[in-house]
């Protein structure tokens, strides 16, 4: 989104996306983490694990905040506790293969976000913020890119990153996103932070599903090593990776959910209207469809500026299996029924 407010809702929480995403959280913080011996060569797993963390937004630094109870905060950090530990006695009775696969999404994660935000994939003026361990676990984010596109204006983009997800994990990150905006609301970062917008509770982006298929994904963990020893100066590999396919994908990626996203919600108002809701929630629902309009008119501007047309999105978007069943299950899910009341969180107090 393009940042202009905060926003003070606070949505409750289910336990189903929380364990989702304690899971993930587990597979990025794991202790004495295994390391799959093909990737030993390559990056120190618990250096990636440690700077995840290190980057992490802090919760307990919005106490004092007029928008933050100190009770509220704890309780929070108590629910991530109370979930890493659930979940790394889950963790320790998976086997060799779960565990190399984990250690394969974090790398793949890691090269992810530093593409992005040294290499230039989407922008040359953008900043990856890591959100908080809570808005991981529980609002499904556990990034956010912060585009810079002229004098105090920023574009704000979500991402659900999940390297390691099977075909039912995407299924289901992108049905919550369906859930949410067949109730016209957006998905939230809770603790949002960044040196351009300072503290804010609730924070509305677009939540973008994110992954690749086999051959992108080797080749994104293959390149970790090189990253960690790129110098910046000539003969770098900053060209080779600005130039990778997985490029592309995201592009495509991105330009579909928000697409499919926009159709679905312009729907929704209008259901929301027959049905004659609340002007202040329809007018939430058109608050939440401008900022996925302005999103795509972004993504698309990027792409034109990069000169990277339609077709060539396309066709590297059919040579990654991830992305074809992102398509598939968009597909799917965008025929579906709408049912205004999907979303089981409830509806916000300040209708977005």
């Amino acid at each position: 989104m393009v940042y202009n407010e905060a926003n003070t809702a606070s949505p409750s929480i289910t336990m189903e996306h929380s364990l989702q995403g304690a899971m993930m959280i587990l597979m990025k913080t794991t202790e004495g983490p295994y390391v799959d011996p093909a990737l030993q060569g390559l990056l120190d797993i618990e250096k990636i694990s440690d700077e995840m963390e290190e980057r992490r937004i802090k919760p307990e630094k919005f106490k004092g905040h007029p928008h933050f109870d100190s009770d509220e905060i704890d309780r929070d950090l108590r629910r991530c506790e109370e979930l890493k530990q659930l979940f790394r006695q889950a963790n320790e009775k998976e086997g060799p293969h779960k565990k190399e696969q984990s250690e394969r999404g974090l790398t793949a994660e890691f090269v992810f976000r530093r593409a992005l935000e040294e290499y230039g994939w989407l922008s040359d003026k953008l900043k990856m913020i890591l959100t908080s361990t809570f808005d991981d676990f529980e609002n499904g984010i556990d990034s956010v890119a912060q585009i810079e596109l002229g004098p105090s204006r920023y574009e704000h983009i979500g991402f659900a990153v999940d390297f390691a997800a099977s075909r039912s994990d995407v299924g289901q990150k992108l049905s919550r996103c369906f859930d949410e905006i067949d109730s016209g609301r957006s998905a939230r970062v809770k603790y949002f932070d960044s040196e351009k917008t300072g503290q804010l509770r609730n924070f509305k982006v677009p939540r973008i599903v994110v992954g690749a298929g086999q051959e992108n994904l080797d080749r994104l963990v293959s390149y970790s090593a090189e990253m960690i020893n790129d110098s910046g100066e000539a003969g770098s590999i900053k060209e080779k990776i600005k130039a990778d396919p997985y490029r592309f994908v995201l592009f495509g990626i991105i330009e579909a959910q928000l697409s499919v996203f926009i159709g679905r919600l312009s729907k929704v108002i209008d259901k929301m209207r027959q049905a004659k809701h609340l002007p202040v929630a329809i007018a939430g629902a058109q608050r939440t469809l401008d900022m996925y309009r302005q999103t795509l008119a972004t993504i698309l501007q990027l792409a034109e500026e990069a000169g990277i047309d339609s077709g060539t999105i396309q066709k590297h978007i059919r040579g990654d299996k991830f992305a074809m069943e992102i398509a598939r299950d968009l597909s799917i899910l965008s025929r579906t029924p709408i049912d205004l009341n999907a979303d089981s969180e409830g509806p916000s107090p300040m209708y977005n």
